[in-house]
């Protein structure tokens, strides 16, 4: 099969140019956004033909909800009247890219990550926190701590000191002014408040919720970003990426089996899709 490319001001002017010369032959295999030094990104599609005298004609509307439906993605998601407007006159590749672009643009990674304290929320909270530490730590640079306020967690004692983290405990105002000083020390302090009536003692401005939660059995509540464990076993991502979609949460951090923590960005979703002929990991737009 042989490629070829086009460059042009954008993805549809690139299309339009290809078609203009091979017609509806013309199928793509991916886009490339190209920075430019002033102005604005151009774009290069790599593109094949094919026999259209052997090919099954394409319905782009039976794709469409093929791969929605494979990926548990509600069909409500996509249902944007401008992007699909031309729908009937779209190729494969063309359908592909606009589900990727409706479902993936609007996904922010690290809205509100910048801020002091990190409260984690969610049954998983207890066990995450000193693995999001250890991740402040050993990839961000930060110095970092463990706090808990109200009710004490035994479990992270041991935790701490295995991977030489400081952990403080204050049950009240008091105790929490007292540490005052000592936690100004630090770059980022990872929270937890089993007791939601303690969060009054930091300012709203300097907290981030932070929600643990398992990407097959999806919590809701009022966080400001999540953490996602279990992304590898997941078999369908729609209920994940309708949330994201729809509450404007950051998609911040991902732990694998092991606990590791990572952060997050489009590749970690991409990866659980299935249904797409397009090579997604090499889509450089999101």
């Amino acid at each position: 099969m042989e490629f070829l490319r086009l460059e042009s001001d954008d993805y549809e002017s690139a299309l339009r140019l290809a078609r203009e010369k091979w017609g509806s032959a013309v199928r793509v295999h991916t886009r490339r956004d190209i920075p430019v030094a002033r102005g604005p990104a151009r774009c290069e599609i790599t593109f094949y033909l094919v026999d259209l005298s052997k090919q099954v004609r394409f319905d782009p509307q039976e794709h469409r909800e093929k791969i929605l439906k494979a990926n548990d993605i509600p069909a409500g998601l996509c249902a944007s009247a401008d992007v699909w407007a031309s729908i009937e006159t779209m190729q494969q590749a063309e359908v592909e890219v606009r589900l990727i672009e409706e479902l993936f643009t609007s996904i922010d990674y690290t809205a509100g990550l910048d801020r002091r304290f990190v409260h984690l929320m969610g049954a998983g909270a207890a066990a995450m926190a000193p693995r999001l530490a250890l991740y402040h730590r050993a990839k961000e640079r930060k110095k970092v701590a463990i706090l808990t306020l109200g009710s004490d967690e035994p479990s992270l004692v041991e935790a701490a000191a295995l991977y030489s983290l400081p952990l403080y405990h204050a049950t009240g105002r008091a105790e929490f002014e007292a540490l005052g000083e000592t936690l100004e020390r630090y770059e980022r302090v990872v929270l937890l408040a089993p007791d939601d009536a303690m969060l009054s003692l930091i300012e709203g401005e300097a907290l981030t919720r932070l929600l643990v939660t398992d990407a097959a059995a999806l919590e809701r509540d009022d966080a400001d970003a999540l953490l996602v464990t279990g992304l590898e076993k997941a078999e369908k991502i729609g209920a994940l990426l309708a949330y994201l979609v729809q509450s404007k949460v950051t998609f911040a951090y991902t732990a694998d089996d092991e606990g590791e923590v990572r952060a997050a960005d489009s590749s970690a979703l991409l990866s659980r899709l299935v249904g797409f002929t397009l090579d997604l990991e090499a889509l450089s737009f999101l």
